[in-house]
């Protein structure tokens, strides 16, 4: 098994299965999005009891269960069946209770989950799998509480590479039989996504299931899109592109002119990179 293979088959295994203790302990957030939570805390002036905390696209509750564990009134919410009942019994098995893990309607855009009552929403990479996304936004404006805050992540329309697929420039093409043709050539060449559920199968098997996921499961949008959506719902937004933070680190001319060159190299770079969206909801 290649090692994008094997790692594909522990992530599958870990997507199949209840979190344990163990994997509790050593579960942490990602930095940007503990700093996000961490200055949203505090600008909200309440304790980590009262501070209420929504999970859109929680998985199997592993960052859910984190927060709990941390004394937040933390929620999630997840499309997939299969990893709704996988977080709510995981809850349950830790003494919390399973109902705080909801089961999202994608298709129709709303949520079952009560108006005005979250004061921090995030998610990670899930806003490249929403098709309606002003559906989406709506819904997180009317989730958050006045003045509540927000953090997302989402992979770049211009990466190179596809990361569900780790495919190559397959995003980049219409929404046409074309990408599977790509998915065929970049499988023989050795791009192989080598997905677990794909074992067995004829070559041309395993790339059509690829080519329908890409098609019917990812919708890439360019950052300024999506900060767009969010900008017409009236949340004052800020962004930070990860491309940003390895060029920022070489800013340390003091010649003008060079810094604005590596300035605009850090902004190009960003194009290539996961984008960090934070926002805030005003009253």
């Amino acid at each position: 098994m290649s090692d994008r293979g094997q790692r594909q088959y522990l992530e599958h295994i870990r997507k199949a299965t209840t979190f344990s203790s163990e994997d509790l302990c050593g579960y942490k957030l990602k930095i940007p999005l503990e700093r996000a939570l961490e200055s949203a805390l505090l600008g909200s002036g309440k304790r980590p009891a009262d501070f209420r905390i929504l999970d859109v696209g929680c998985g199997r509750g592993m960052a859910v269960a984190h927060l709990l564990q941390r004394g937040f009134d933390a929620y999630g919410g997840e499309a997939s069946g299969e990893q709704v009942e996988l977080a709510r019994k995981g809850l349950a098995e830790l003494g919390e209770a399973p109902d705080r893990i909801a089961q999202l309607d994608m298709q129709d855009g709303s949520y079952a989950l009560p108006s005005g009552s979250f004061d921090f929403i995030f998610s990670d990479n899930v806003i490249e799998h929403v098709e309606d996304l002003n559906a989406f936004v709506h819904e997180v404006a009317r989730l958050a509480v006045c003045n509540g805050a927000g953090f997302h992540i989402f992979p770049s329309k211009w990466k190179p590479t596809e990361v569900h697929l780790g495919i190559p420039f397959v995003h980049w093409l219409p929404k046409t039989r074309v990408r599977y043709y790509l998915i065929r050539f970049a499988m023989v060449v050795g791009f192989d996504p080598d997905w677990v559920r794909n074992k067995g199968k004829k070559q041309h098997e395993a790339a059509e299931d690829y080519y329908r996921y890409i098609q019917s499961s990812t919708y890439y949008r360019s950052p300024w899109e999506i900060v767009r959506a969010f900008d017409d719902m009236g949340f004052a937004v800020d962004t930070h592109m990860t491309g940003e933070t390895i060029m920022g680190k070489l800013m340390v001319s003091k010649d003008g002119s060079a810094r604005w060159l590596i300035l605009l190299a850090s902004k190009l770079s960003g194009l290539f990179h996961t984008t960090i969206l934070t926002m805030r909801y005003p009253c």
